[in-house]
């Protein structure tokens, strides 16, 4: 059976992660399924996370973002470790009234996929960061177009392309470096290494073994602060239950009439 997963609405079609945004700067693509200017789709998506809880806003002040981030991992790890015994209160479950987001933002920052007995559930974290939505605005307002621009040839195309180029690589050094510096500061935190979702996340965006290193070296570090975890699927909830309990059931009376 294949896994299902629950939000209704069209996906977010900008990079969730650092390596996600690794992924389309290496490919030159968006993310799949995206049919609409990538520009358009920062300037709307990313403007659904202005409005966030406090638990879940992460201090845009240099000296205070550390120690900002780590407090909203710490939070949204616990929503995860509680969630396991929360999700069979919903007849269908409600990630938007969990998390205390709004629908744009959990479509965002949540991957909620039921499988056949398990749920697995993702939250992108670096997309809270300040300097991570300044990369994707980035890419998405300047190096994306640039890019495309260069079909032109022509001598403009190429000034432009190199601005574009030295903006993105700034702005991603910064939010690299803002991921890694909250990653050392949960490093003893037993609450973020259970929840701990990086390698599970490079995996899913991992370079093509054709593709160009383009402006990021092939051996860049791949930090995030994704999130996952994994917990059993309701048995009410289970794709065949009811086949499995019938069964299980004449097996009781055949054994009983032997």
């Amino acid at each position: 059976m294949a896994d299902t997963p629950l939000p209704s609405l069209l996906p977010p079609r900008l990079p969730p992660s650092l390596p996600a945004l690794a992924w389309a700067l290496r490919t030159l693509s968006t993310s799949p399924g995206a049919d609409a200017p990538v520009a358009a789709l920062a300037r709307d998506e990313l403007a659904h996370l202005q409005a966030l809880v406090p638990a879940f806003r992460v201090a845009a002040a240099p000296d205070r973002l550390p120690e900002s981030t780590a407090y909203v991992v710490r939070h949204a790890a616990d929503r995860l470790r509680r969630l396991n015994g929360a999700y069979g209160q919903w007849q269908a479950f409600d990630a938007a009234a969990y998390f205390d987001l709004t629908a744009a933002q959990t479509l965002l920052l949540v991957q909620v996929v039921e499988r056949v007995r398990l749920v697995h559930v993702t939250f992108h974290i670096d997309l809270l960061l300040p300097s991570f939505q300044t990369a994707v605005r980035t890419w998405a307002t300047q190096y994306a177009p640039a890019r495309s621009g260069l079909q032109r040839g022509d001598v403009e195309a190429l000034e432009v392309y190199e601005h574009a180029v030295a903006a993105m690589q700034a702005s991603w050094r910064v939010a690299a470096s803002d991921i890694q510096q909250a990653r050392r500061l949960l490093a003893g935190d037993i609450g973020y290494l259970a929840a701990n979702g990086a390698d599970e996340e490079r995996a899913r965006w991992a370079i093509p073994a054709n593709a160009q290193p383009g402006i990021l070296p092939a051996e860049t570090p791949l930090p995030t602060l994704t999130l996952t975890t994994d917990f059993p699927l309701p048995l009410a909830r289970q794709p065949g239950r009811q086949r499995r309990l019938r069964r299980h059931r004449a097996r009781n009376l055949r054994r009983k009439r032997r």
